[in-house]
């Protein structure tokens, strides 16, 4: 995240100086250049704001994926104390003008500009994408009326949700200047031959259609226990109603007359960190294509995890899932295909490399072959004052010029290479260099090794390198322009520090000589200190790659919690496997808390409770809310690492009663403080009714709320999201139909630079789909 900082007031210089010093020639010139500077500015500042804004496309992936991405108006909140707090801008040193409606807000900040580059690639990226819309609205761009007044018009050039006190986030610029943009419809389509066709019978009927006023109706005839219901899903993941599974775009006459109220993903409620009793995960090379049981073999690994014997090739896949894992020891500087892209995890596609940026990083490293410990330095005086140069191929690597290198050292000193490049000397009898040992062998008797490896890729680091650094020769190293992250302090001499080869081979010639200063790279050995964290830092590469995989894709497929530099799952900042009850009320209060609030005129009314009393045990609550005039029924069932609300009851004495449901994520903090009175998205879906969705986070995690009806969802402080249930605009003092509000909280991938409610995960996307098109239910109308 970009922050926002303020710049406080500041005075150069000491005491202010005396008048005299004022009416000098030079401050004379010096002020006739700064008002020419001013004029050119003000002629700038001018110019560049006489253009409107241009309409700029959001982002074609995420949100309009899952929800046609979209922004609702800003909603102005009352003027109790606490809001007002809220919507006051706050004095902040930005520089900014004050434009007209149609004028292009400016954001005066330089640290903000690379990111402005980067955003514009992006975008254009996207608009090339073949999932892009064909036409973007043309409508000219309109100011925000609705919350204008208390926000400033800077548009923020950085990532996050929503207007704040000192501006509107960038992500929102074409919402919020399209609102048309945000009512996009969808038509509905009567699925029911399909749902006939792959039940085999003749003819079916909808359980619940949409009236013409936008409400659900129910057929009396699926409320008959009687009537067999036959199940649709149309998406591309498996769903279990009542026990019973139902394929991808299939339909599934059911053996009993199912009332459960959620339909379920995984195999269990809450699928576990462990992984204890969950399916194992699938690798294979070939995307869609089914392995045998007879072809899996059994990864050693502390989840289950399973490969293909077969299995083959760069490209690998996990069972069930459409994500790709490029799986390579080559390095992306030579081999395009092994390049990580910016932007390859939207297009699910995933690396596992020599770059420490992928999902599952490879590295030459091993603990078996390499460790660093217990690796004393020769001796000195007895070894020879040359240096040791194996290499046998690339001798001319370009990217490292280590060709180049080699020569200058020639020049200047006197090199043994034993190798095929630069061939001078021959293999001592009895000697090899066939073998690790037989190359650590043979480095053990000079004083210093050029390890010249054959690329700079940041995270390269080959065996020629460790290997060096454990025959207790002082190692000279061209390579990764990131050896310092990786290596133990002082252990190498850096050929990246010097401005050319003459100079590195004038250090190493003193080096060679210098008894002191050859000992001064050589202290890391007995440095505890240095060898603990070199050992933390790899202690990822003591579990095998295919077992990483396994991790990562469980994490990834069940929305956990994903450590990458220990390369394990974990819990995650607001641990979903903890679920917990109020003992009082049965209000939520772990991993979130559950607030009721009735709102009339500038009086607030709440339901809360003290999480004292807590009760663990149950994974779904059904009971009553009673908070002032207004009173109500909700269930509430944790499943699949959701959070599902359905508000059965809500009913109100007052038609200007405001009821909202208060949900408090502590810990979570909102980009740069941001606050918003907006719905992110309200779209039409397939079935008719409006979704409305919000997301909050932070660094490490995200949570997004979504509800079955058009209404306001928003945000007004750090880890807060608020669901009107009734709001001011509704006539009725009754819920017509049930509510459904569905909390996704997942952790955020942390080698992803932008993953706010325009990208969401796979877990994510997988639970909006669910939520969104829900599980079809029919009758048989035959």
């Amino acid at each position: 995240m970009v922050g926002i900082r303020k710049i406080p007031n500041r005075r150069f210089g000491g005491k202010a100086p005396s008048s005299s010093t004022y009416c000098t020639f030079r401050n004379f010139v010096l002020a006739l250049v700064a008002m020419q500077g001013i004029r050119v500015l003000m002629g700038s500042f001018k110019q560049e704001n006489s253009s409107p804004l241009p309409n700029k496309q959001s982002d074609p992936l995420g949100l309009e994926d899952r929800l046609k991405d979209s922004v609702g108006h800003v909603r102005k909140k009352p003027d109790t104390p606490e809001t007002s707090k809220l919507q006051k801008p706050q004095k902040q040193e930005v520089a900014a003008s004050k434009s007209e409606e149609d004028d292009e807000p400016k954001n005066p900040q330089e640290e903000w500009r690379d990111h402005e580059d980067a955003q514009k690639q992006m975008d254009a990226d996207a608009a090339s994408s073949p999932d892009a819309d064909d036409e973007e609205p043309q409508s000219e761009p309109q100011a925000d009326q609705s919350g204008g007044k208390d926000l400033n018009s800077i548009v923020i050039d950085k990532k996050g949700t929503g207007p704040t006190n000192v501006g509107y986030v960038k992500d929102f610029t074409h919402e919020r200047e399209n609102p048309p943009y945000r009512s996009v419809e969808i038509s509905i389509t009567d699925v029911s031959p399909t749902v006939a066709s792959l039940a085999k019978e003749r003819s079916v009927k909808p359980c619940e259609t949409v009236g013409q006023d936008g409400t659900t109706v129910t057929n009396p005839s699926c409320l008959d226990p009687d009537t067999p219901l036959i199940a649709y899903n149309p998406e591309s993941f498996s769903r279990t109603w009542c026990g019973q599974e139902i394929k991808p775009q299939s339909a599934v006459t059911m053996s009993e007359h199912c009332t459960e109220a959620v339909v379920h993903l995984f195999p269990t409620e809450n699928p576990p960190i462990s992984g204890e009793q969950m399916p194992p995960i699938v690798i294979k090379s070939k995307r869609g294509a089914e392995v045998p049981a007879t072809s899996l073999t059994a990864v050693e690994c502390d989840i289950p995890c399973q490969k293909d014997s077969a299995l083959s090739g760069d490209d690998w896949f996990i069972d069930d899932e459409s994500w790709m894992i490029r799986h390579t020891m080559l390095d992306g500087w030579y081999e395009g295909h092994a390049k990580i892209e910016r932007r390859d995890f939207l297009k699910e596609k995933f690396f596992s490399t020599q770059s420490w940026e992928s999902s599952v990083p490879l590295t030459y490293f091993s603990f078996d072959k390499h460790s660093l410990r217990n690796r004393p330095a020769i001796d000195f005086d007895s070894a020879k004052d040359k240096a040791i140069y194996i290499v046998d191929n690339q001798c001319t690597a370009a990217a490292t010029k280590r060709a180049k290198y080699f020569g200058a050292m020639k020049a200047k000193i006197e090199v043994h290479s034993y190798g095929q490049c630069g061939h001078n000397t021959d293999i001592p009898e009895g000697m090899t260099t066939d073998t690790p040992e037989g190359r650590i062998a043979l480095m053990k008797q000079y004083r210093v090794v050029l390890a010249f490896d054959v690329t700079k890729s940041k995270d390269h680091i080959s065996e020629m390198v460790w290997e060096a650094l454990m025959s207790g020769s002082v190692p000279v190293i061209v390579g990764a322009d990131n050896l310092l992250e990786h290596l133990p302090p002082s252990s190498f001499i850096n050929a990246g520090k010097f401005s050319n080869w003459d100079d590195l081979a004038d250090y190493v010639k003193t080096v060679l000589v210098d008894k002191e200063l050859w000992e001064s790279y050589q202290k890391w050995r007995t440095d505890e200190e240095a060898l603990a964290a070199f050992e933390a830092k790899y202690e990822f590469t003591r579990t095998i790659p295919e077992c990483r995989i396994c991790r990562w894709a469980y994490a990834k497929k069940y929305g956990l919690g994903w450590d990458h530099a220990k390369q394990q799952i974990r819990s995650m900042k607001l641990p979903r496997e903890k679920f917990c009850t109020s003992a009082d009320h049965g209000l939520i209060s772990a991993p979130f808390s559950e607030i009721w609030v009735a709102k009339t005129g500038g009086d607030e009314s709440t339901l809360q409770e003290d999480p004292e009393g807590e009760i663990c045990s149950s994974l779904s609550i059904d009971g009553d809310v009673d908070v002032d005039s207004f009173k109500g029924h909700r269930q509430i069932i944790h499943h699949d690492g959701v959070t599902d609300f359905i508000i059965t009851e809500a009913n109100r004495e007052h038609v200007d009663t405001e009821v909202v449901l208060r949900l408090l994520f502590p810990g979570i903090r909102n980009p740069d403080g941001a606050v918003f009175y907006n719905t992110h998205s309200l779209v039409s879906t397939v079935r008719g009714p409006k979704v409305s969705s919000a997301t909050i986070q932070d660094a490490q995690m995200k949570v997004t709320v979504l509800a079955d009806w058009e209404t306001l969802v928003t945000s007004t402080g750090e880890g807060v999201v608020e669901i009107f249930i009734h709001n001011r605009d509704d006539e009725s003092k009754e819920v017509a139909q049930s509510k459904r509000i569905r909390i996704i909280m997942e952790e955020l991938a942390s080698i992803h630079d932008k993953m706010t409610e325009f990208y969401p995960s796979s877990f994510g996307r997988r639970m909006t789909k669910d939520f969104v098109d829900p599980l079809g239910v029919f009758f048989s109308d035959s």
